[in-house]
């Protein structure tokens, strides 16, 4: 009987701490989080988890605390991992970081976040901070590196005709200080697109998403029709580079003074494997700027267990669940 009620006290202590042992006893809380399996094996793989600490919160009982954000650590198996951050309010983040080496396919990875209060004192802010979002597949999406040539992209071939600009813009921007400028002063094309290639895996969904504005726009009225500003293409390859179709998003053919966001989720075809981003005024006369570009595997990984050192997991629950 005593043997019997040992192995019950182990199972339960065991179904308490039944996740990764505690990386650090300096962390009081953490969550949990596992990605989705994948079809296919991938390497080094972007992923991205939207984190509410005010539910979070909520859970654990300490609704009116605020996250300390230089506590924020992404761990998997008691090592750390970098990650970018993006503030979204105040107790609520989107994390992105890469799964490090191959992940087989159906693998799930399991990843804690450890995190603490403002009132239990701040901590040091981890110096591997990555400075842009890994789950963001597109070079210079800001376009806010290069000089004279814009890094990543590459511009319509007879860049030379005076008739045609394509340049880093500094005089408006929909964040940080640059964006990219297309102009056509006579009927035509102006392009550009990604150098090289995004690798893609089928069966996984991807955004596409950028900000534009057409502030220049001065085609007559009766050519409105005949041309469009603003217009965003995906092309997609197999691996041999043979292209496959394309998906577009945006196109105006009015003045637009404020930023527009245009945004589209796409699955692509199973024989996909990689893609170019693209940019172009079509059959046009006008300027278009552009600015922070997407395009990003959809995981939608989330927290659904939290723990504060020393007690049970939880799972997470809606606030009113827990209010009644």
């Amino acid at each position: 009987m005593k043997k019997i009620l040992l192995i019950i006290f182990l199972f339960l202590i065991y179904n308490v701490y039944s996740e990764e042992r505690w990386w650090n006893d300096r962390w009081k809380y953490r969550g949990i989080v596992e990605n989705k399996s994948l079809a296919y094996e991938v390497e080094n793989f972007p992923i991205e988890c939207e984190i509410d600490f005010g539910k979070i919160f909520d859970n654990l009982g300490i609704s009116k605390e605020e996250i300390d954000v230089n506590s924020i650590r992404v761990i998997e198996k008691g090592k750390e991992i970098p990650y970018y951050i993006e503030k979204i309010d105040k107790n609520k983040f989107i994390l992105s970081w890469v799964m490090p080496g191959k992940t087989l396919p159906e693998e799930k990875r399991k990843y804690e976040i450890y995190f603490d209060i403002l009132k239990d004192g701040k901590k040091e802010k981890p110096a591997y901070i990555l400075s842009n979002p890994p789950s963001n597949l597109v070079p210079n999406f800001s376009f806010e590196e290069g000089k004279d040539v814009i890094s990543g992209w590459s511009p319509n071939k007879d860049i030379e005709n005076e008739n045609l600009i394509i340049k880093r813009a500094s005089d408006t921007s929909h964040s940080g200080e640059k964006s990219i400028y297309l102009e056509r002063k006579t009927l035509g094309i102006a392009r550009i697109e990604t150098t090289s290639y995004i690798e893609i895996f089928p069966s996984i969904p991807y955004l596409f998403e950028f900000w534009c504005k057409t502030p220049k726009y001065t085609i007559g009225s009766s050519q409105r029709e005949k041309g469009s500003l603003g217009i965003g293409f995906v092309i997609y390859y197999d691996e041999n580079e043979k292209c496959l179709g394309q998906i577009s998003l945006g196109g105006s053919n009015k003045k637009t003074e404020e930023w527009e966001k245009f945004s589209r989720t796409y699955e692509f075809p199973v024989n996909a494997r990689r893609v170019k981003i693209q940019f172009e005024i079509y059959n046009g006369i006008g300027g278009v700027y552009f600015d922070d570009i997407k395009f990003k595997p959809i995981l939608d990984l989330k927290l659904e267990k939290v723990q504060e050192k020393g007690k049970e997991i939880k799972e997470l629950r809606e606030k009113e669940w827990f209010e009644l």
